[in-house]
């Protein structure tokens, strides 16, 4: 990695609080979630409530939903939303990092097809839990 990005990882690490013992990779994939929605949403958000990555993460590294304005995590949330609002204006980003400077269009392959098995309604691919809760809400 070269010098610019890891003194930006360092110090998204220390502005965030996570610890010093954290896979370089899994600071990398919070880094690219949260440059990515904090462009779209100017409030503050927990990172793990955006993090899907690991096993099974259909080439998925963070999923954020958006709805009026609203970062939402929850089914009670959106139905909230649209009691209040009569109306639902929906966002999705999927997010997926990579380190590499190459690009890989077999990498970019897979995102797309974990994207788009992401909003089926019969998952063809595996899913971690965090995928899941994810889908379901």
């Amino acid at each position: 990695m070269d010098r610019i990005t890891s003194g930006l990882l360092t110090a998204f690490r220390e502005e965030q609080s996570l610890p010093s013992d954290l896979d370089e990779f899994l600071l990398f994939e919070h880094f690219v979630n949260y440059c990515i929605v904090s462009k779209e949403y100017n409030d503050s958000f927990s990172l793990e409530d955006i993090h899907v990555g690991g096993a099974s993460d259909k080439a998925l590294d963070g999923v954020a939903i958006i709805i009026n304005g609203n970062l939402v995590n929850s089914k009670e949330e959106l139905e909230d939303l649209e009691r209040a609002n009569k109306y639902l204006d929906v966002e999705f980003l999927l997010i997926q990092s990579k380190t590499s400077s190459n690009f890989d269009s077999g990498e970019i392959a897979k995102f797309l097809l974990g994207s788009k098995d992401f909003f089926c309604e019969q998952s063809q691919l595996p899913e971690n839990k965090h995928i899941q809760v994810t889908r379901r809400n």
